[in-house]
């Protein structure tokens, strides 16, 4: 098993379509995704429930970055692992976008808001990323209304 990483998010709040995760593979070290989170503390009752569409998509070869977010720290889960190869964005309004390269949406599901989604892969099902390429977790569409949301992430570098 390679290093394990984690970082996470708090209290963004979220207006339009956004990659919550971005991340490149560093040269000579590719990346698996083992599990994310995300919720929501602001539209709590039954007129603000709403289903957002969440997609994973890998942008292969050359693609263009997502921009205006920001780097958060990213943690190894064992403290004597060095810091991470690996390039790491949150929350970026403008999200990746093919190049020369391209995009495969690796999955798409529907995000009730009102409960806590958690992603836990299996071991055969993780996503890998190649170095060099990148891995985003998006919410493809514009919420309703602005809704504050909270989101981590663990991956491996391999």
């Amino acid at each position: 098993m390679g290093r394990m990483y984690q970082t996470m998010t708090a209290a963004v709040a979220v207006t339009t379509a956004i990659d919550l995760w971005e991340i490149l593979a560093a040269t000579a070290k590719p990346i698996r995704i083992h599990s994310w989170s995300i919720f929501q503390t602001t539209d709590l009752g039954d007129a603000q429930e709403e289903v957002l569409r969440i997609n994973e998509v890998r942008g292969v070869g050359t693609v263009t970055s997502g921009s205006g977010g920001s780097s958060p720290t990213v943690h190894p889960l064992d403290d004597n692992d060095a810091a991470t190869g690996a390039t790491v964005e949150a929350n970026n309004t403008t999200r990746m976008a093919v190049g020369t390269g391209t995009l495969e949406t690796l999955t798409e599901r529907g995000w009730n808001i009102r409960i806590p989604m958690e992603v836990i892969y299996t071991p055969e099902t993780r996503p890998r990323v190649n170095p060099g390429d990148r891995w985003t977790l998006g919410i493809v569409a514009a919420p309703a209304d602005s809704v504050t949301i909270s989101t981590s992430i663990t991956f491996e570098e391999i």
